[in-house]
């Protein structure tokens, strides 16, 4: 059966049934959704991009021979693809007992806390499915995503 298919079959009445008549020690939610452990979407990593001008307005003192620059970079994505190594063959999942991210290679989900004074974020951020290149401060980011728990400045600051 296929994944779309099964999302189908779990809003029916006769599922919604079953699931009901389930004997109470019996459940349907495996270990790693009842830890609250939410396992990387290789997907998820292949996103973002930021599109923008700098600078709309600059003026260029001719006499002092300056110039004003524009630069158009192609996306690496399609370098990366053809020239990049990928991680092949099943995964190794680990949720505990982490060693030094630099001895492992693959793909990891992290949270990644930038550092203070930028002006320019370095990475995208996606909520409700659309992507995002935001820096906002903690205060900031409660007020516009007031839901989820968001670290306070001792757990940044380790």
């Amino acid at each position: 059966m296929w994944e779309h298919d099964f999302v189908k079959v779990k809003t029916t009445d006769e599922y919604c049934t079953y699931l009901q008549q389930l004997p109470s020690g019996q459940s349907t939610i495996t270990a790693s959704e009842r830890a609250g452990i939410d396992f990387l979407d290789p997907r998820d990593g292949f996103f973002g991009g930021r599109t923008n001008a700098i600078s709309l307005y600059a003026k260029a003192d001719l006499e002092a021979g300056e110039t004003i620059q524009f630069v158009d970079f192609t996306s690496l994505y399609p370098w990366t693809n053809k020239y990049c190594e990928y991680p092949l063959g099943h995964p190794e999942v680990r949720v505990d007992n982490f060693a030094d991210i630099s001895d492992y290679y693959g793909m990891a989900k992290c949270k990644v806390l930038p550092p203070r004074g930028l002006f320019y974020p370095v990475l995208p951020y996606r909520d409700f499915q659309k992507s995002d290149t935001i820096l906002m401060s903690a205060g900031q980011v409660q007020e516009q995503c007031p839901t989820r728990c968001w670290p306070n400045s001792t757990w940044r600051d380790g």
